[in-house]
This record gives C-alpha cells, sequence and structure tokens, in this order.
C-alpha cells in the first residue's frame, strides 16, 4: 500500500462523498499530505462530455435509444437472435453481434453503435421477418424500428454516434493509463477534438448512399 506521504495526486468523479470540499475523502487526504492535490477523473470527465453531447442532439440522442431497443429486441430472444443470426450467415458477413449498450461507461458504447451500422440491411431483412411472423407487441416494434431505419436521419444519427462515441474510446485508455503524464493527456485530448472536423459530416452523407 503506497504511504499517504508519497501521494502526490488523487482522482475522483465528483460525488460529495469523495471529492467534498468539507469532508470529502480528497480534502482529508490534502490535510494529513498537502501534496496529493485532488483533480477529477480525466477518464469520468470524458464520460460526462459524451453524455452532454448526447443531451445536445436529438439525432445521437434518437441513434442510442435505437440501438438500446434493437438489442432488447433481438438479443432477449432466443428465436429472434437465431433468426439474425441465419440472416448474417446468409449473407456471409463477418460483421459483429449487436451488443448491448454499457449503461454506465458511455466510453464503451461504440461497438454496440458499429454492430447496427455494420449489420442494417441485415437488421432490416430482421425486423421486416419478425413484423410479418409476429402478431403481437414484438412484431410492432418490429414494423416500427423498421420504418425508423429507413429514415436518413436515423443513419445519419448513427453515423454521427459513432465518430463522436469512436475518439472518445480511444482517448480514453490514455487517460487512465497509471503512467499518463499531464502533457500526455493534454496532447491525447487536443488529438480527440481534432477528430471531429468538419471533413468528416460529408463523410456521413456518403456512406448512406
Amino acid at each position: 500500500m503506497l504511504p499517504l506521504s508519497q501521494c502526490r495526486g488523487q482522482a475522483y468523479d465528483g460525488a460529495s462523498n469523495m471529492s467534498g470540499p468539507k469532508s470529502g475523502v480528497a480534502t482529508r487526504n490534502l490535510k494529513e499530505e498537502p501534496a496529493a492535490l485532488p483533480v477529477h477523473c480525466l477518464a469520468h470527465c470524458t464520460n460526462l462530455c459524451l453524455q452532454d453531447v448526447t443531451r445536445q442532439s436529438k439525432s445521437i440522442r434518437d441513434a442510442l435509444d435505437l440501438v438500446y431497443e434493437l438489442a432488447g429486441l433481438i438479443k432477449l430472444s432466443p428465436k429472434r437472435a437465431h433468426l439474425f443470426s441465419s440472416l448474417q450467415k446468409e449473407q456471409s458477413l463477418n460483421s459483429p453481434n449487436l451488443k448491448p449498450l454499457c449503461p454506465t461507461r458511455w466510453t464503451c458504447r461504440t461497438h454496440s453503435i458499429q454492430a447496427v451500422l455494420e449489420n442494417y440491411n441485415t437488421l432490416l431483412v430482421t425486423l421486416e421477418e419478425i413484423n410479418a411472423t409476429c402478431k403481437d407487441e414484438y412484431g410492432w416494434k418490429a414494423d416500427g424500428f423498421y420504418s425508423l431505419m429507413e429514415r436518413f436521419s436515423t443513419f445519419f444519427g448513427l453515423k454521427m454516434a459513432h465518430l463522436a462515441f469512436n475518439a472518445s474510446e480511444q482517448l480514453s485508455p490514455t487517460l487512465q493509463g497509471k503512467n499518463t503524464t499531464v502533457q500526455e493527456a493534454l496532447t491525447a485530448t487536443s488529438l480527440a477534438k481534432s477528430f471531429y472536423d468538419r471533413q468528416r459530416v460529408p463523410d456521413a452523407f456518403q456512406a448512406f448512399y
């Protein structure tokens, strides 16, 4: 265990019991060792940034809702999961299986979004089949999701979500590295910010056609 006298930094997620200015753990440690400077966890800051982006962008918010609902509709039923898997094999796709969204770590959602993008046509066929064979609430849901996925705004939202989450997911391991310096963290953050340039937006439009 590292002696507190050798501690030169503390990182917490902002919870009052950890970072509170009066009786939080960070404050108590700082009183015992003034060199143990507390900072807000950089990885958690990235998480909060992604949440803010999602709240500000209806397209991204709707895209995440769709990814969540699709995974639930198909993965939670062995019959529907088998149908989806069979259609994947028929199309000779090496695309990944659908993945549920991580409920807490927002920087781990890229693969879930990518799985929907890579299986877009397969999902459309799957939803069409579910709607044709299921005369219940799941059939109605499948029909609704099919209609959503036929819209360009849905595909565009998924592409934008993938761009935003992918860059942040690349950044997160660097920010959490135990040997990462402040300068390296700043450099990695600048590189992630440079990823969001205007040239990426036309790419998302082009990929739809």
